[in-house]
């Protein structure tokens, strides 16, 4: 068998060994409806109404099959599944950007089931394409099925479904009393007649019987009834096809969401034919290549290439889209768009106009909202600053900083540099009484969520963020000029609080988490269980708390006291018994998500606080212990999709399942790994000036070539990295620079930048 392999010029991954340790997935979305496909096309279809209700329309477990029946023979099989091991000649699945492409092949028949979502839309395009390799023809029968869901309300007899000739396919209605939205229907429809359909999950797998082996198959047609008091359908298009030996013949489906049955057949007729589909998956990839082409990267280093040029990106827009996919939170939204901000600028400033409206009077941003979360979780407003300021660096749009936007359940409008302003001064505010920021709920951390429930609680970390966003809005107001006395205020009580942490949270060797509300030192040598947190060791490199040989002597704590073969645990030793003074950590399975877990997102900010203190080797050896493909913790073993990040690697002192990864795609570490990379070891960095190039690469990576797109300009970047000297010479069009920002142009072209490390 082949192996699996990336396909960087299809910006595609084949996945050749079709059962992994667990399902490998892909997403594909709009802003209005996402689905996840795994190897063998099965997975999650939700939509999002206008109200921001999101409802899946497909039930969990395989909801996505073409069967393939001979109709001679009566033998039956899943093309896309395999249920039965058959000896199949090609059985694989190409993962793409924005589509997942699934291939068998048995005695003759291939089979190419490919999925995608289109650019707009509450739905999803379903292309079969069959080609007989036979010498002779085959009389077949195939069956689409999707299984469906509808439990919109509790009540099952609100649902009934049944074929609608107009729409030539399945129709399912769930009419209910005062239902929570308007999108109350999911069709199933192809560009063929149907020779039969089911809907009936009873009918069509039997009651004893199982998905792979559907009962309905041993009969020559389906039942073509509709059903009614189903909470789950099987929606089932059979069609009985006559193939010529070296004929090739395709189906069409869609599968969507609707408020009624006309909306659903004006769907159809606009995308349900081979030229529509086409344009439409066209129209797709064109979308996503227009900006992962707007920044391409070339190292020595095939893993950092695949994953910086391609899958990070991919990771990035889903979370800035479709945030954690179980409800949209301003942190998450507002770090992945950051990472983002090179890609799509103008999209990113969508998202930070759309994201800022969450932001509460006070300037506390709420956590989450579809669904809304209320409890007060601090951390918020660090991130709107640091995007804020990303943004303004990246474009040079200072215009954004006058938009008017609402507040969180309020009436007041103020322009967006108004929110930055109430944002922290909500940290500098809200302090406890060792002057550290109050740890409410929760900051970065979620599940540390008792430790400031009475509101005396105070967070190392969330105060190190804060100094940071402090820095950064002094930075705004310097730049738009006019705020002398607010940005003198904002940087005393910056060195203030920066204070606070030196004499309140150090333990001996390394920065503590917090002080919770009993006064107790969280993340110290007081306690036997969570003595050393990683975020605030980093944070502190990043906040620019400690320097120089201070942040190297707290890497190397770092590396004694949280690493492992596989990357950093959140803290160590984890929690053994719940403790409510703690939080839901301490209560979680020991290893596992915040309690001990390798959290690659925490892990992420470690990389780039490796580049900030010049550890550009640290940086990478980190870099490849969380990848996918280290030796030591392959995805063979972790499960992960080779192409994705994973949120964690259940952490060493797990007893049990010590290096897997159970959830990947939805997490934070894309974008910081992204930058890193970019920001942190090429050294390439927008400033409200231009853009600014420190190289800061390992010793083994020789040469470096960037394609970077920046304000309207492309900058192809070559780096020599051969020389010993520790500066660089810069020249940009053949003429030499003084300093390292290179220089803007308005001309829209592009440009050549060459840096050589000066030879002694």
């Amino acid at each position: 068998m082949q192996e699996n392999a990336f396909v960087d010029e299809k910006k595609e991954y084949k996945i050749r060994n079709m059962f992994p340790r667990r399902p490998w997935l892909n997403y594909v979305w709009n802003d209005k409806y996402l689905s996840s496909l795994n190897q063998f096309g099965f997975g999650i279809s939700r939509f999002q109404d206008d109200a921001g209700f999101i409802k899946n329309i497909l039930a969990k477990g395989d909801n996505r099959l073409i069967f393939i029946k001979d109709n001679e023979s009566g033998e039956y099989y899943a093309a896309n599944r395999n249920y039965d091991k058959l000896d199949f000649d090609v059985f694989e699945t190409t993962v793409g950007q924005g589509y997942s492409e699934i291939e068998s092949e048995y005695k003759g028949l291939n089979c190419v089931f490919k999925v995608f979502v289109p650019e707009s839309g509450m739905c999803e395009c379903w292309e079969v394409t069959l080609k007989n390799k036979a010498h002779t023809e085959r009389n077949i029968s195939v069956y689409a099925y999707a299984g469906i869901d509808m439990a919109i309300t509790p009540h099952t007899a609100y649902t009934s479904a049944d074929f609608d000739s107009e729409l030539n396919g399945i129709y399912a209605s769930h009419r209910a009393y005062m239902p929570p939205t308007m999108i109350s229907g999911v069709y199933f429809a192809s560009n063929r007649q149907p020779a039969a359909y089911e809907t009936r999950r009873g009918r069509f797998r039997g009651e004893y019987s199982d998905i792979g082996h559907p009962i309905a198959m041993e009969h020559d047609l389906l039942a073509s009834e509709g059903t009614c008091f189903e909470e789950e359908l099987d929606g089932v298009l059979q069609f009985r096809i006559s193939i010529g030996a070296g004929d090739e013949q395709k189906l069409l489906f869609l599968l969507g969401a609707a408020e009624n049955s006309d909306d659903a057949r004006a769907v159809c007729d606009s995308i349900l034919s081979e030229a529509a589909f086409d344009k439409s998956f066209e129209a797709v990839r064109s979308s996503i290549n227009d900006f992962q082409d707007k920044l391409i990267i070339k190292t020595p280093d095939d893993a950092v290439n695949h994953r910086v040029n391609i899958w990070l990106k991919r990771q990035m827009e889903l979370g800035k889209q479709w945030g954690r996919l179980y409800g949209k939170g301003f942190r998450d939204v507002m770090q992945d768009t950051m990472g983002f901000l090179p890609l799509n600028p103008v999209n990113a400033r969508e998202r930070i106009l759309y994201a800022i409206e969450y932001q509460r009077e006070d300037g506390n941003p709420v956590r989450q909202w579809m669904p809304l979360m209320r409890e007060l979780y601090a951390d918020g407003a660090v991130w709107l600053i640091y995007t804020v300021n990303a943004y303004l660096k990246e474009t040079g749009d200072f215009g954004i900083l006058d938009e008017k936007a609402g507040y969180f359940e309020s009436d007041i409008k103020e322009s967006v540099l108004e929110h930055c302003i109430r944002g922290v001064g909500y940290l500098q505010r809200e302090l406890g009484e060792h002057g550290l920021c109050l740890w409410r709920e929760g900051d970065w951390n979620d599940s540390m969520n008792g430790c400031g429930v009475l509101g005396k609680g105070e967070s190392v970390w969330l105060s190190q963020a804060a100094v940071k966003a402090a820095g950064e809005l002094a930075e705004i107001l310097e730049a738009v000029g006019g705020h002398d006395e607010l940005k003198k205020e904002v940087l005393q009580k910056a060195e203030e609080m920066k204070n606070a942490i030196l004499s309140h949270g150090w333990d001996t060797d390394h920065f503590i988490y917090g002080i919770n509300d009993y006064g107790e030192r969280v993340g110290s040598y007081d306690t036997k269980e969570g003595q050393i947190f990683l975020n605030t060791q980093t944070w502190a490199i990043l906040a620019g708390i400690v320097k120089g040989d201070e942040a190297h002597k707290l890497m190397d704590t770092v590396e004694t006291k949280l690493g492992c073969e596989y990357g950093y645990v959140q803290q160590a030793p984890s929690y053994t018994k719940g403790n409510d003074r703690i939080g839901r950590s301490s209560y979680l399975s020991v290893g596992c998500f915040e309690n001990g877990s390798v959290y690659n997102h925490g892990t992420a900010f470690k990389i780039v606080a490796d580049c900030m203190r010049g550890d550009s080797a640290a940086a990478l050896r980190t870099i490849h212990r969380i990848f996918p493909d280290n030796p030591l913790n392959s995805y063979e073993h972790s499960g992960v999709e080779p192409y994705a990040m994973s949120n964690m690697y259940l952490g060493p002192e797990c007893a049990t399942r010590a290096g897997e990864a159970p959830q990947s795609w939805i997490t934070g570490t894309s974008g910081w790994l992204f930058r890193g990379v970019i920001e942190g070891i090429l050294g390439i960095q927008p400033c409200y000036s231009g853009l600014s190039v420190k190289p800061n690469l390992p010793d083994e990576w020789d040469t470096v070539t960037v394609k970077r797109v920046f304000r309207d300009c492309t900058y192809l970047i070559d780096i020599d990295n051969t020389g010993t000297g520790t500066n660089f010479c810069i020249s940009v069009d053949g003429t030499q620079i003084n300093g390292s920002i290179l220089p803007l142009f308005d001309d829209k072209q592009t440009h050549s930048v060459k840096i050589t490390r000066d030879r002694l």
